[in-house]
C-alpha cells in the first residue's frame, strides 16, 4: 500500500526539471517552469522545416524535455508515444504542435479556460498519436523507418531513420 508521504517524497521539486531523464524512481516529473520561456520571443508555431541547426538544437531540447514530461505526467503508453518517436517525422510534427498548444494554455496571459480546451485537443491528438505509431511500426522495444507507399511511377523511396 501507498501512503501521501510515499507518493510525496518519490515526486519532483521544482528545479528538477532538466534531470527528469536522471530521477532514480522514474516517477511523474513536475510542470515545466514557465521562467524557461519566459525571455523568449512570443509563441508561434515551429516550422521544422525551414530552422536553423542552432534553432533546431533549442527547439529539439524543449521538445524533447516536454515529451518526456507529457508521458510521464499523463502515464501514456508507448502506444502513444513510443521510446523512438523522435525517429518519425509525423510524430515529431504532432507533438511538437501539441506543445505549442500547451504553452500557449498556460501561459500566465493566457484564458482561464485555455486549459480545458488544450486537454480537450489532447485526446484528440492522443488518438492521432496512436494511429501514426500503429501505421509507423515503431514498438517499444523495436524501431523502423515508417513505411511509405510507392505510388504509380514514382521511384521507390524509404525513410531513413533519424538517430
Amino acid at each position: 500500500m501507498t501512503t501521501d508521504t510515499d507518493v510525496q517524497s518519490s515526486l519532483f521539486e521544482p528545479g528538477d526539471y532538466e534531470a527528469a531523464n536522471d530521477h532514480p524512481t522514474g516517477v511523474r516529473s513536475p510542470e515545466p517552469p514557465e521562467a524557461a520561456y519566459a525571455d523568449e520571443e512570443p509563441l508561434h508555431p515551429i516550422n521544422w522545416n525551414l530552422l536553423t541547426a542552432d534553432e533546431a538544437e533549442s527547439e529539439w531540447l524543449d521538445l524533447n524535455a516536454w515529451v518526456h514530461w507529457l508521458r510521464a505526467t499523463y502515464g501514456l503508453a508507448p502506444t502513444v508515444i513510443p521510446p523512438y518517436w523522435h525517429r518519425h517525422d509525423e510524430l515529431v510534427w504532432e507533438l511538437s504542435a501539441l506543445h505549442t498548444h500547451w504553452l500557449n494554455a498556460y501561459d500566465a496571459d493566457g484564458s482561464p479556460s485555455s486549459p480545458l480546451a488544450w486537454h480537450r485537443d489532447f485526446a484528440d491528438a492522443r488518438n492521432r498519436l496512436r494511429e501514426w505509431v500503429s501505421t509507423s511500426g515503431t514498438k517499444l522495444d523495436r524501431d523502423r523507418p515508417t513505411r511509405l507507399t510507392t505510388w504509380p511511377g514514382e521511384e521507390r523511396r524509404t525513410r531513413r531513420l533519424r538517430s
